[in-house]
């Protein structure tokens, strides 16, 4: 082609360009003001982010695992790319994935408060210059909101707390978490760290980094610290800080709304005394300890009624269990004694050997039934849950003690899930009894003693027959346990195992046989539907004998779906298998 040709060429294709230019202004969109479209633009940076690296899902389609996301917007035409590069907020947004690129969004982001953030989505590996990327965020701090590098090793992590330094006015989040090997210090926040460099931060999460305790801030609403050696959550911060200095900084942060500490709470010296901690906002509380100290602080915080509770401890306590229960067991009455909402579920369970679980959930408002009745604001607060995980040598009592805790609220239940031996079936009947609008129970496990306080008691004043010397009495609606109940389900249940009624050993299909028929004949009607699956050894004489006082039975073992009268031949013709229900209390 001749130079004149290619000149032509050039001259058309600019032409052309002109042209498209003047047609693409005459367009709706083109025609937006240049904030309008920096708007949305900056909304596009929030629901289509920019994607890098491969995705780690398997399913995810290979064309999909890469994605310019709202950069698009930057090839559409000159005055989009115009104005998205010279829009400083659209490129605050930053991953240590970016790699390549990572230099261009600083760039162009200038001064506008950066966001930093991790991608945990992505199975990205780390950029080939950690250390170069690292030493670039400190560059920046001075403008940096919230920072979130993801999982760094030792030395980098090491890099990035100690440059953590001057001033940071902009910081308002702060996530930091990395892995040290069990007998390693852990590295440490500078100790003026609120005071002297982070005076207005509102989050702070910290994971195998070291809290500088005794100090707080009075702006932070949420903290989560977990001190993860080995990625073990039992594990205790080797730094040497007091049970006294975490109340302190507790009691420095009075704005807290969400408050969670893994490993962090010293043992608790018997005898010392320390005041309360006011955390009127809180909404969402976890502590997780050792030995009882996690119990030991909780007296102390005082909160809202609908906050969120999560304690546990996963050791032993280093004293008695029933001194600890009590504890434990008074502070959750007086939590529930003064509870605007009522709970409608209630699980108890004995997870692991020397475990027990309380667990209250699915919490409504005490609300006026009252079509004229405008809920007041703090009628219309969500409640959270309440969970109890307590380590004890001695699950019994404590058990009995956290449920007779829960009295206040057990008028309320509607819904019973219980998981392993956790009492007698005379402790179990004793502590359930205000519990009467429950409706549904679900058992798993070795759950006889519980089959076995469903049994009618009989009440001994007047007896309703005296023959030779002996005297009979009846069971009354008021003497049995769940009077409302209509659906029960049992999952791995041994029914051939052993349970204990009235001071009879019997076996658990006759305690449930014993159950159902004497309920029928006390309340006056069947139970509505008994659900039996995962049970090994299930014998078809049992269910037999069940089904004749139950509307419904369901068994997957049986394979089985049956309704009582349906079935009501099949039911009187095993009186051999009725018998041996009844009767069938000492082979």
């Amino acid at each position: 082609m001749s130079k004149s040709a290619r000149s032509h060429s050039v001259q058309a294709l600019v032409q052309a360009r002109a042209r498209n230019e003047r047609l693409n202004d005459l367009t709706l969109p083109s025609r937006l003001p240049t904030e309008t479209l920096a708007k949305i633009f900056a909304h596009l940076v929030e629901i289509s982010p920019l994607t890098l690296v491969y995705l780690a899902y398997a399913d995810c389609p290979v064309d999909e695992r890469k994605d310019l996301g709202w950069l698009y917007v930057t090839h559409v035409c000159r005055r989009w790319r115009a104005i998205a590069i010279n829009e400083p907020t659209l490129w605050r947004q930053l991953s240590i994935t970016l790699d390549r690129v990572w230099d261009v969004f600083l760039a162009r982001a200038k001064k506008a408060p950066l966001v930093i953030k991790y991608n945990y989505y992505t199975g990205s590996p780390p950029p080939r210059d950690l250390g170069r990327c690292v030493r670039s965020m400190l560059q920046h701090r001075d403008h940096i909101q919230e920072l979130d590098p993801g999982w760094l090793d030792t030395a980098r992590m090491l890099e990035l707390v100690q440059g953590l330094t001057g001033p940071l006015p902009h910081l308002r989040q702060l996530r930091l978490q990395t892995l040290c090997a069990v007998d390693t210090p852990l590295l440490s926040l500078p100790t003026h760290f609120f005071a002297e460099s982070a005076p207005n931060i509102r989050l702070l999460q910290l994971s195998g980094i070291a809290f500088p305790w005794g100090s707080g801030s009075s702006t932070i609403t949420c903290f989560h610290y977990g001190c993860l050696h080995g990625q073990n959550p039992a594990a205790f911060d080797p730094n040497r800080h007091t049970f006294a200095e975490v109340v302190s900084t507790l009691q420095n942060m009075p704005a807290l709304k969400d408050l969670m500490l893994v490993g962090a709470v010293p043992s608790y010296r018997e005898g010392d005394k320390h005041a309360e901690i006011q955390l009127p906002q809180l909404e969402d509380l976890q502590i997780t300890s050792r030995d009882a100290s996690s119990w030991h602080l909780w007296t102390l915080i005082q909160h809202p009624s609908y906050t969120s509770i999560f304690i546990r401890n996963t050791g032993p306590m280093g004293i008695a269990s029933t001194t600890i229960g009590s504890i434990i067991a008074s502070r959750l009455h007086a939590h529930l004694s003064s509870y605007p909402f009522h709970f409608r579920a209630l699980g108890v369970h004995a997870p692991e050997p020397g475990a027990i679980e309380i667990e209250l959930t699915d919490a409504v408002p005490n609300i006026v039934e009252n079509p004229a009745h405008t809920p007041s604001a703090a009628e219309t607060v969500v409640a959270g849950n309440i969970t109890l995980w307590l380590c004890t040598g001695d699950i019994e009592p404590a058990a009995r003690q956290l449920i007779s805790a829960c009295a206040a609220v057990l008028e309320g239940i509607r819904k019973v899930s219980i998981l392993g031996n956790v009492g007698s079936s005379h402790d179990l009947y004793d502590a359930f009894s205000p519990a009467r609008s429950v409706t549904t129970l679900k058992l798993d496990g070795a759950v006889g003693e519980v089959i076995a306080a469903l049994i009618p008691v009989q009440i001994k004043t007047k007896p309703f027959l005296t023959h030779r010397g002996v005297s009979f009495y009846r069971s009354t609606p008021e003497s049995t346990l769940f009077p409302a109940l209509e659906e029960m389900g049992c999952v791995h249940v041994d029914f051939g195992d052993w349970c204990h009624h009235a001071g009879e050993r019997m076996r658990v299909h006759s305690a449930l046989y014993m159950a159902l028929s004497h309920r029928s004949e006390v309340l006056g009607r069947t139970l509505e539907t008994l659900d039996v699956d995962g049970c090994d050894d299930m014998s078809l004489e049992w269910a037999k004998g069940w089904l004749r006082h139950v509307a419904r039975l369901v068994s997957t073992e049986l394979a089985m779906d049956l309704e009582g009268d349906d079935d009501s031949e099949e039911s009187e013709g095993v009186s051999e298998g009725e018998d041996e229900n009844e009767t069938d209390f000492s082979e």
